[in-house]
């Protein structure tokens, strides 16, 4: 819980100010956060090998073959050392993604290869995760203010 007291009045619209300043603050650190963890839970689950997975060849190579609909396997390691997140806009918003060429056509298929989604799936079963982080880093900032 946040209890702010206003003893003077007249020192509303810096305050205003200051809370305003303190959400933004709460928000851009709530989005690196929100990103931080994403990138970590993806990874955690592409190096997860799936017990549906078969063995098949690529290039020549042995490999291990997600079924369609399930994270891809993590054959090389390029995909998971390749997640990354970026800040968007006025710091609310947040890029999670690769910058691998191939990660978009797992994340969503190709004509010949059903999807291996790893990122939205990923980021619809941490949406109530997130909403904690934002709301704890929001939080963070107001109280931060109220010491200050």
């Amino acid at each position: 819980m946040i209890e702010l007291k206003i003893n003077n009045p007249n020192a509303l619209p810096k305050m205003h100010k200051d809370l305003e300043d303190a959400f933004q603050e709460g928000i851009k650190q709530g989005m690196q956060a929100i990103g931080m963890h994403l990138v970590n839970v993806i990874k955690k689950d592409i190096k997860k090998k799936s017990p549906n997975s078969t063995r098949g060849k690529r290039r020549g190579k042995n490999v291990w073959v997600s079924p369609a609909g399930e994270s891809p396997n993590n054959d090389t390691g390029g995909l998971t050392s390749s997640m990354m997140y970026e800040l968007m806009g006025n710091n609310d918003e947040v890029l999670v993604g690769t910058t691998l060429n191939y990660g978009r056509y797992l994340e969503e298929g190709t004509s010949k290869m059903a999807q291996r989604p790893y990122i939205k799936k990923n980021a619809l079963e941490q949406e109530d995760r997130m909403a904690e982080i934002l709301t704890e880093s929001i939080q963070k900032q107001i109280e931060r203010m109220g010491r200050g």
